[in-house]
């Protein structure tokens, strides 16, 4: 086991929606785009299985790496709760981002042909009922 994915489906609003998040705990994986497939993966789960119309994920602070990945998964900065997490004897603030359905199938393609590479199209026929390419 290297971390943590998951997904949960929230019910309780008028919109579909999953809250997301990963945590790779074993350091010596930093930095090998794990964080990144792993995000396109729960992306793919609740956009193309679910069916949800909005992702939303969070992290603290001071976690640059996991702020980049979801910004390049696609997940916009939508707020902060401030001092709303407490780490090593400090108060830190709290990051939201979010996705939207339409915004991940704009982008879909191209990031999976960047993890995927030559298996797209493999992947496309086996995995996929969003029927978007281009």
């Amino acid at each position: 086991m290297i971390g943590i994915a998951r997904i949960e489906q929230e019910s309780w609003h008028t919109v579909k929606t999953a809250g997301v998040g990963t945590y790779i705990g074993r350091k010596d994986l930093w930095s090998r785009g794990l964080g990144k497939h792993i995000t396109l993966a729960i992306l793919e789960m609740a956009f193309n299985h679910l069916n949800v119309e909005r992702c939303e994920a969070s992290s603290v602070e001071y976690n640059h790496r996991a702020h980049k990945v979801l910004e390049l998964c696609g997940f916009k900065r939508s707020g902060m709760s401030r001092q709303a997490m407490f780490v090593n004897g400090r108060k830190w603030d709290d990051y939201h981002f979010d996705i939207l359905r339409e915004e991940y199938l704009k982008i879909r393609m191209d990031l999976l042909k960047q993890t995927l590479g030559e298996k797209l199209d493999e992947y496309i026929k086996r995995h996929c009922t969003i029927q978007q390419r281009e």
